[in-house]
């Protein structure tokens, strides 16, 4: 094994105008590990007493870390690559020393923490993480938008870790430098109702990492003002290493529970799908939708855990397994195709000026590469095939659907079946209309005649319409996008637009009380009472 730690003074580099960044051989070291210990199957160890005061470090590298540490450096490489070009944005204005140490310790700590064997090393890689995540959300530290979010995100995660380490005290018995061995045997003498709070520990402090509903609320905050490959490494690594520590947790050191752990973590996987994606469509911030795009998908690989410690409690492994590889091969694919999303994102958003979506359009003729890569990641989003969105979230659905063939050992499994089944078709119906709102600012979507127009034209529009109607600027923004009459007298008559009277443009005149002149849509004729 390679230690990692070791290579990062000779892998060093510093890029000319953008983030300083340890460079593309790190992540793939981090990758090359894995792969050794993923296929091999071999578990790759390294300890050192003088590292770490009191229980020093210890490290374990097996299939379940090794697994995550793939799409660590995957996701790694294609942020450090990314943040050469887009850090430049940057210089002048904000530190590029500082973001670029800060990223530097995000990647050691995400590898570190993936191969961490005792509790005192997990801890320790987790508080980094979460501090380095923090200071990169607070690149722009000017932006009062980018403070609050940074605020709500550093106090849900020390909540989380406040959690954890209880957790840990629990299972360790009050020892945070005894191994993960030591607890396993620790975790199989204890109590049904300790298993019990662990667990819930557990679920607390790893999902306001992963982003749960109800614990989610930092997410569609910071990942928006984060710089965007910072974003594609939080959304594609650091909210699941909630979802490690999970299955690291129920799975390995507690050995599996009750039924109900796994309809808990399926239960609220249902519920983040569902939310996440309804709060992903009322969205048109890009950069926030495809946040709460996040918290629908820690929703999906949720779902598959949950099966899979469900049937895991009841004694069918194949069922198990296959909930467990539906998850796990969901957290792959959704690194993969989020963080070509978030990086194409940043890319639309440096050549528009603006996140908005409603002021994008035809972005395809400045940017076909782009909206290409957006074309692809789109697709996999949606859940279409051939893609990988469509193969796991398949594989989930698969392991839902094996319920009603085992009627006799799951209470109620045409029930779960059919609630399950409802969350995943009302998601991956969704997830379309999510998709095409994603396409349509860079023109890949057909028209039917109607002509994009500049960002520029469609402001002085809106500023246009809330000008007309200072008392009604509801009315005025949606009549900017053409949705709605422009006067509320209109509104009882379908089929009618509006014209301001003549009255109106008067200087001295209200529009707020002002009679609009009321025609036909189709044949330009005076309304009747009007």
């Amino acid at each position: 094994m390679t230690v990692v730690w070791y290579r990062i003074r000779r892998t060093y580099e510093k890029p000319h105008g953008g983030f300083p960044a340890i460079g593309p051989r790190y992540p793939g070291v981090l990758s090359g590990d894995g792969l050794t210990a993923l296929f091999t199957g071999q578990s790759l160890t390294f300890s050192s007493a003088r590292m770490l005061p009191v229980g020093g470090l210890m490290l374990r590298l097996d299939g379940l870390g090794a697994f995550f540490l793939v799409i660590i450096g995957l996701i790694g490489l294609a942020s450090a690559i990314y943040g050469f070009g887009y850090g430049a944005n940057y210089e002048g204005r904000y530190s590029l020393r500082m973001a670029g140490a800060m990223l530097n310790l995000l990647l050691l700590a995400l590898g570190l923490q993936v191969m961490a064997d005792n509790a005192l090393t997990f801890l320790i890689a987790w508080e980094a993480m979460s501090l380095s995540a923090y200071w990169l959300v607070l690149t722009e530290h000017d932006k009062a938008e980018t403070v609050r979010a940074a605020v709500w995100y550093i106090a849900m995660t020390h909540a989380g870790f406040a959690a954890l380490m209880a957790m840990f005290l629990l299972m360790a018995g009050g020892d945070l430098a005894a191994s993960f061995e030591g607890m396993r045997s620790n975790t199989a003498a204890l109590g049904g109702g300790l298993r019990n709070v662990i667990f819930v520990l557990a679920l607390f402090g790893f999902g306001s990492k992963a982003g749960i509903v109800p614990l989610h609320v930092w997410l569609p905050m910071a990942h928006p003002v984060a710089p965007s490959h910072v974003s594609a490494l939080m959304s594609g690594v650091v909210i699941k290493m909630g979802i490690y520590g999970l299955a690291r947790v129920t799975l390995d050191l507690l050995g599996g529970g009750p039924a109900w752990w796994g309809g808990l973590v399926l239960g609220l996987g249902a519920l983040s799908a569902l939310l996440g994606v309804l709060y992903a469509l009322m969205e048109h911030d890009l950069k926030r939708l495809l946040a709460y795009h996040s918290v629908e998908n820690i929703g999906i690989i949720l779902i598959g855990v949950g099966a899979g410690l469900i049937f895991h409690s009841y004694g069918l492994t194949s069922l198990a397994a296959l909930g467990f590889i539906g998850g796990l091969y969901h957290t792959l694919n959704h690194a993969s195709f989020k963080g070509l999303l978030f990086l194409g994102a940043g890319s639309v958003s440096h050549g528009a000026r603006t996140r908005n979506m409603e002021e994008m359009g035809g972005l395809i003729k400045r940017m076909p590469v782009t909206a290409l890569c957006f074309l692809i990641g789109a697709i996999a989003i949606s859940g279409l095939p051939p893609l990988n969105g469509f193969a796991s979230e398949w594989l989930v659905f698969q392991s839902l659907l094996g319920v009603l063939g085992h009627a006799h050992h799951v209470a109620h499994p045409d029930q779960i079946a059919a609630v399950i089944g409802l969350v995943l078709q009302a998601d991956a119906a969704a997830d379309r209309v999510d998709g095409h709102r994603v396409l349509d600012p860079l023109g890949l979507l057909p028209q039917h005649g109607v002509e994009h127009r500049p960002a520029r034209v469609l402001r002085e529009r809106r500023q246009l319409a809330a000008a007309q109607h200072q008392g009604t600027p509801f009315l005025g923004r949606v009549d900017a996008l053409r949705l709605r009459p422009r006067h509320p007298a209109c509104l009882r008559r379908p089929g009618w637009r509006c014209r301001p009277s003549a009255a109106a443009s008067s200087p001295s005149h209200s529009p707020a009380t002002s009679r609009p002149d009321c025609s036909a849509s189709a044949g330009r004729r005076r309304a009747p009472g009007s």
